[in-house]
């Protein structure tokens, strides 16, 4: 008897454990959309590639090596001795160059390279004395080696990187931008799946509700049955009753209906047949509310102003830019060639004679200038009128933000003061229900009037709940507006 009872206990234990549901908190709820939201991803992928662009747009400083290798061999008897007609012969000259080379921008858009030189050629041939006539052969190794330096340097386009520097400020104040923007992504993201937690909450209270109005109302409606048959009711009033029952049964089923519509948007990300919301949320966050005090808060203090703002500074760089762009090219270039010689004699004992190291240079200024130039009016043109534009998107923006802000703290003044009224009534309700139920039993009042103040309580109940929630959802709207 003992053995059953024990496997009774556990039997019902694996039930209780495979039918049991899991609370899910808000901040856990919360935590599980943003780890799975495609949007929210899709935002901070376009932060990183405006970061990246960060990085790119530096690239033009970079430090390029460039290098080069050449060999060199060429047979010259014949030439020299039929075209040249000199004394000392080379027969064969062969040998090989190269250079290494770097060269970048500077911050300031000076063009700086550096490049080494080297060049060795063997050289063979024959020296005739002029004296005796007698030819003797001869080897020699010259080597070349060198150094060149040049810059360039704008003066007036490009006004010492002027331009180049725009490019950067413009891929961090985009950057900026991007982050402000997947900022209002998230919050936005995250608010509509907050609103859809806290419907979650208010469908389940009213589906337990009407669930359990429905159930009453089906007895009542039997027993008014009853009594028609025993006429002890009238018709009106047994219609009356069904009436109730029907109306309860199609707002049941209407809440029925959007309980699975917020049951399918949610399984896309979790299985909420295993979870339930926490009730106490609502009661938790309508304290907060009903204690904090909704100010008028100015518009430059919104991410919306700063994003302007920023495409606004965006824009007046860039008219300087072209403005920049309109003038002359007037650059400063110079060029230095430092160039060491030495001679290696390979019969002579090696015997080598340098030459002192010669350097070259030059400098100067180099001048262009478009005389027309129509695509540099033109963009200075467009890039006016794109700041005007965006002047008048701040002018809509703030009005925009300015009535929304009054339009929702205005409802919540309202919303708070309605809400008050709403239990007040529905406690008188209740107490006159409690009255007209005596009275109806002493056949002082008819079946309907009874119907009619329980129907009020239950839309009273509903109106409550609803009314809770849209402040709520009126909160979490003026916070991410005024953010």
């Amino acid at each position: 008897m003992l053995k059953k009872q024990m496997i009774v206990i556990v039997f019902f234990i694996l039930l209780n454990n495979l039918f049991s549901v899991e609370l899910l908190t808000l901040d856990t709820y919360l935590k599980i959309i943003e780890e799975k939201l495609p949007d929210i991803k899709k935002s901070e992928i376009n932060v990183k590639k405006s970061k990246n662009n960060i990085d790119s747009s530096y690239s033009q400083f970079d430090v390029n090596l460039t290098s080069g290798f050449t060999g060199l061999g060429v047979s010259t008897k014949d030439s020299f001795d039929s075209v040249l007609k000199i004394e000392n012969r080379p027969d064969y000259i062969n040998g090989f160059s190269g250079n290494v080379g770097l060269s970048t921008k500077l911050l300031s858009g000076t063009q700086l390279s550096v490049t080494g030189n080297y060049s060795q050629k063997f050289i063979s041939g024959e020296i005739e004395n002029s004296m005796t006539h007698t030819i003797t052969s001869y080897k020699n190794i010259s080597c070349d080696p060198g150094l060149s330096i040049s810059l360039s340097q704008p003066l007036l386009y490009n006004w010492f990187g002027f331009i180049d520097r725009y490019s950067v400020s413009n891929a961090k104040n985009s950057y900026k931008i991007e982050l402000l923007k997947n900022d209002l992504t998230m919050k936005s993201s995250l608010n509509y799946y907050n609103k859809l937690y806290l419907k979650w909450i208010e469908i389940i209270k009213l589906k337990n509700l009407l669930k359990s109005t429905v159930d009453s109302a089906m007895i009542f409606e039997s027993q008014t049955k009853d009594k028609l048959n025993l006429g002890l009711v009238e018709n009106d009033g047994y219609q009356n009753a069904k009436y109730s029952l029907l109306t309860y049964q199609e707002q049941y089923r209407t809440i029925l209906y959007n309980y699975e519509n917020i049951k399918n948007e949610l399984n896309l990300f979790l299985d909420i047949e295993n979870f339930e919301p926490d009730n106490n949320t609502t009661d938790n966050v309508l304290l907060k509310i009903f204690s904090k005090e909704y100010k008028e808060i100015s518009f430059n203090d919104t991410r919306n102003f700063l994003i302007l703002n920023l495409n606004k500074e965006n824009l007046e760089s860039l008219k300087k830019v072209k403005e920049n762009q309109s003038l002359p090219h007037l650059d400063f270039f110079g060029k230095a060639d430092i160039k060491f010689n030495s001679l290696l004699n390979v019969d002579d004992d090696y015997s080598s004679k340098n030459s002192d190291p010669s350097i070259d240079f030059q400098v100067g200024l180099q001048f262009n200038y478009p005389l027309i130039g129509l695509n540099t009016k033109s963009a200075k043109k467009e890039i006016n009128l794109s700041i005007d534009l965006l002047l008048k998107e701040y002018e809509i923006t703030e009005n925009t933000y300015k009535k929304n802000v009054n339009t929702l703290t205005n409802s919540q003044l309202y919303l708070k003061q309605v809400i008050d009224y709403k239990n007040q009534s529905l406690d008188t309700l209740r107490k006159r229900a409690m009255i007209e139920e005596t009275k109806f039993k002493q056949g002082r009042i008819t079946l309907k009037e009874l119907i009619d103040t329980r129907n009020l309580i239950i839309n009273g109940q509903i109106s409550i709940i609803q009314t809770q929630t849209n402040i709520i959802l009126n909160d979490i709207d003026y916070d991410y507006i005024t953010k």
